[in-house]
């Protein structure tokens, strides 16, 4: 929705409602204005509810934009990336040659920077616990090998009201507002 367009359904609404101005008048009894707090409530409400459509609106047109520049953007470097793939590969494929030969060379450096190649350290390829635990006791290894690890049930001293009496200070929630225009606006 354009903004003037938005602006002018906005004042429409307000100066067709002449009870946006209930609080200035006080000769209103109780129950008209309870009735014009609700009357004016439910405008506001679905004023907020068209500036929500709009903000949805603009979130989507924000999306799809981004979306198409990030795909853009991908694709151009996933070319540029292809580029130095290759350029790279044939370099790491005259390195590993060299290194066969002597395997003392691990590297060539120049003025523009460094081609090296370097052992990653060895990874570990663990069991799972239980299974590995299982393995430890079998082995005989148990007490050096096996740790116990103590940490506070902190769900059950909750339930069980328990934090007053460790000195566990709580702090209360927040009251937060809420605005909730109707989805059918």
């Amino acid at each position: 929705m354009e903004q003037e367009q938005m602006d002018a359904e906005v004042r429409a609404h307000i100066e067709a409602d002449p009870t946006l101005g209930w609080a200035r008048e006080g000769e209103l009894t109780p129950g008209q204005q309870e009735t014009q707090t609700a009357v004016a409530l439910s405008r506001t409400l679905y004023i907020v509810g068209k500036w929500s459509e709009e903000i949805d609106r603009l979130k989507a047109e924000q999306e799809a934009h981004l979306e198409r520049i990030e795909a853009y953007y991908a694709a151009k470097m996933d070319q540029a990336q292809g580029r130095i793939d290759w350029l790279l590969a044939a370099w790491q494929q005259y390195l590993r040659s060299v290194n066969r030969l002597n395997p003392k060379v691990k590297s060539i450096t120049v003025p523009e920077g460094r081609i090296q190649l370097k052992k990653s350290p060895d990874k570990v390829l663990w069991p799972a616990d239980d299974v590995l635990v299982t393995k430890i006791k079998a082995a005989g290894l148990g007490a050096d090998a096996i740790r116990v690890k103590e940490e506070p049930d902190k769900k059950w001293l909750k339930a069980n009201d328990k934090l007053q009496a460790l000195e566990i200070a709580v702090e209360p929630g927040e009251v937060k507002f809420y605005a909730y225009p109707t989805e059918e606006v």
